[in-house]
């Protein structure tokens, strides 16, 4: 617990997590945040944490990523949804990092998901993904929410073991409707910088809709 990548993990992950606070991407104590530090080890945030003012003390370990961690009267406790986390880093060999929000509009922008997929608009932002052509049509898939988190992981495993997803221009995320929005990467910079540019891509949506009377009642 000493080692010093171990200790510049957490302190990246504080400073993320009280960024989005700030952004209202967190209120409360919502949403979750984790960084792989080994292949079946990984840090998550703390369940009923304000992620504005986190610690290292919030930061619970998880070893293994085929079970989830024995109930205990420990404190402080993992994040209530540990078994999405766990789910990207058994399926995506490179995700090292794994933030999950509930912003305003990832949840609107959830509703106009069709086939359990949402297109984005061919925005220049899309590039960031390592995208060459945004005009080609890129998608966030979607799942449906579920009072047992545990579902909502399983079905995350199907999605991700699907080997006809990545041929569908999907990018590194899924949204939960009417819950959030999830986004993985190769390290925390590359995961932050993926949530703001999707967030970018959802306001411009809902912007878009809201000016536009012709957009409202449109499906993509």
């Amino acid at each position: 617990m000493n080692d010093p990548d171990w200790k510049l993990k957490k302190t990246d992950l504080i400073r993320v997590a009280a960024h989005f606070y700030q952004k209202g991407w967190m209120v409360g104590t919502s949403g979750n945040l984790s960084v792989r530090v080994s292949p079946d080890t990984f840090l998550i945030t703390a369940s009923g944490r304000p992620k504005g003012l986190l610690s290292e003390d919030d930061l619970v370990v998880i070893r293994g990523l085929g079970r989830l961690p024995e109930n205990s009267s420990e404190r402080p406790r993992p994040s209530a949804e540990v078994s999405i986390h766990q789910a990207v880093y058994a399926c995506v060999d490179d995700a090292n990092a794994v933030f999950h929000i509930h912003s305003v509009e990832s949840n609107i922008v959830s509703e106009w998901a069709v086939d359990h997929s949402l297109l984005l608009p061919p925005l220049e932002m899309i590039k960031g993904f390592g995208v060459i052509d945004p005009s080609v049509g890129y998608r966030i898939d979607l799942l449906e929410n579920h009072l047992d988190v545990s579902r909502i992981a399983l079905d995350l495993k199907d999605l991700l073991s699907d080997p006809v997803r990545v041929s569908k221009n999907h990018l590194p995320a899924f949204l939960i409707r009417h819950h959030g929005l999830t986004v993985w990467g190769r390290d925390v910079m590359d995961a932050f910088h993926k949530i703001e540019l999707l967030e970018y891509v959802f306001r411009f949506m809902v912007t878009s809709r809201t000016t536009d009377p012709a957009l409202s009642s449109g499906s993509n």
